[in-house]
């Protein structure tokens, strides 16, 4: 049922995530699983969101993106999102984020977009750091 959506996906190289057809109303009866994965287990991954975000609002029983600080859904729960106000900036505490957007039979939205990318501190770690003697 519903376009073919969901994958894995590298984030060595930024990129984005969007429901299908976005802007445009996304198609009922999705289930769609992104899982994103930093190349080093050091790395942290950041969800930007466009703020152009419309997901069915009731309570998100039947219509929303769930973000899981892990590979599977019983990961963390670090989010779950409809209505339409965009989520805040999202950071996983590992090398890897479950993304899940579900959506029911009726009362389709534009959906959501979303950058990921690999979360950048102020420094980077120290122990690639080598100092000359």
């Amino acid at each position: 049922a519903g376009e073919p959506c969901g994958g894995q996906l590298d984030a060595s190289e930024a990129g984005y995530i969007t429901t299908p057809g976005y802007p445009l109303e996304y198609p009922p009866h999705q289930d769609c699983r992104w899982v994103i994965t930093a190349p080093e287990p050091s790395q942290r991954i950041v969800l930007n969101f466009n703020p152009h975000f419309e997901l069915e609002k009731l309570d998100c029983r039947y219509d929303f993106i769930e973000i899981r600080d892990g590979n599977s859904d019983a990961a963390d729960l670090l989010g779950r999102h409809c209505s339409n106000i965009a989520p805040p900036a999202i950071i996983s505490s590992g090398p890897v984020l479950h993304i899940r957007f579900v959506s029911d039979y009726a009362h389709q939205g534009a959906g959501f977009s979303l950058r990921y990318e690999i979360y950048k501190t102020g420094k980077e770690s120290p122990s690639l750091i080598v100092t000359q003697s």
